[in-house]
């Protein structure tokens, strides 16, 4: 017996039934996401690596996968604000937005800082 009929005998959609096919539509797109946002920032932080690093201490840049693992270990190490209780999670495309513009902002920002190096 699915959800729809349970809350909702006559068979319609409810506004419940609405939000939660919103949920599952949200969490699928967030999955989506989460391999081209990891796939960028791995080659932003390697393009950061050889305009700053391999300079520095002349050892060659890791490839993109190694600054995959890298983000993702930095991004679990690093402690971030809690939520507050009451406080939805964002929309993933909110959220995928937010990431791609903190590490487009970044980049360009270490991108200037190279050029005046």
């Amino acid at each position: 017996m699915s959800t729809i009929y349970r809350r909702n005998s006559g068979g319609r959609l409810t506004a419940q039934d609405w939000e939660d096919a919103a949920s599952a539509g949200g969490a699928l797109l967030g999955l989506l996401l989460i391999a081209p946002g990891m796939a960028y920032q791995g080659w932003a932080l390697q393009q950061m690596w050889r305009w700053f690093v391999s300079p520095a201490f002349g050892v060659p840049a890791p490839g993109v996968a190694v600054c995959i693992g890298l983000a993702v270990l930095a991004t679990e190490v690093m402690p971030s604000p809690p939520r507050p209780r009451n406080d939805d999670p964002p929309h993933p495309l909110l959220a995928f937005g937010k990431a791609m513009g903190r590490t487009t902002f970044y980049l360009c920002l270490a991108w200037v800082v190279h050029l005046c190096v």
